[in-house]
């Protein structure tokens, strides 16, 4: 819970619009936020909306890391216990784009709400490397999730084929339960590359995000919870 970073990235699937009866109509193309764990590569937080990139978006996931997650699975259908997702702290700095959506004033909103967070930095121009641990996660969820699902979007479509946002399939509650199951399973199975470090090696645990993160946890003194309304009021 040192570090935390931000990033958006557009899906390249389109969304069943789920009031249409008789013509399979498209909502969109939905705006996916993490929130990564620098140290863990545990994902710690997300939103998905059809606005944006902006503030708004970015406060949304921010505040999903930073609060319960067995509530929030359970709107799209996923129950799970809080050893699946045990991510509910507030980071001692947080890590964002430079771009237009995140401007100072947001920032010092986060700052003097006292919330825990110290720090706020940002990437340079066209420097994606600097958030490399949050990227990555995008191109998992690209290639996993929707890699050949209906109302994927192609990179290069062929002229004859159906356009995209003619093939939807999924609505968003659909979506997001696909996506929280790979979260979760991400956060479990994936392995961090390098050896764990000595502590874990001889406890003989696996170095997955959600070991490294239970065990950093565990060696760390624990900070007080943040009140919902507090979060509230630093983020939205």
């Amino acid at each position: 819970t040192s570090r935390y970073e931000i990033d958006s990235t557009v899906a390249d699937v389109y969304i069943r619009y789920p009031y249409s009866k008789e013509e399979r109509l498209s909502t969109g193309r939905p705006i996916i936020y993490f929130v990564i764990d620098t140290y863990s590569s545990m994902i710690v937080g997300v939103h998905v909306c059809f606005d944006g990139p902006n503030w708004h978006g970015a406060s949304q996931a921010l505040y999903n890391a930073f609060t319960d997650k067995v509530a929030f699975c359970r709107r799209y259908g996923l129950e799970i216990d809080e050893a699946d997702w045990p991510c509910h702290h507030v980071c001692s700095q947080l890590t964002l784009d430079l771009g237009g959506e995140n401007t100072d004033n947001h920032i010092e909103g986060i700052l003097k709400g006292r919330i825990g967070v110290k720090i706020a930095n940002f990437t340079a121009y066209h420097r994606g490397d600097c958030k490399g641990t949050v990227e990555k996660k995008f191109d998992i969820v690209q290639k996993k999730v929707i890699h050949f699902e209906a109302g994927k979007v192609e990179k290069v479509p062929r002229k004859e084929d159906q356009h995209a946002s003619k093939r939807t399939l999924y609505t968003y509650e659909e979506f997001m339960f696909r996506l929280l199951k790979l979260i979760i399973h991400t956060n479990k199975n994936m392995l961090l590359e390098g050896e764990p470090n000595f502590e874990m090696a001889r406890d003989n645990l696996k170095c997955t995000h959600l070991n490294v993160w239970n065990w950093s946890l565990a060696e760390s003194l624990e900070r007080p919870p943040v009140s919902k309304d507090k979060l509230r009021f630093a983020l939205l």
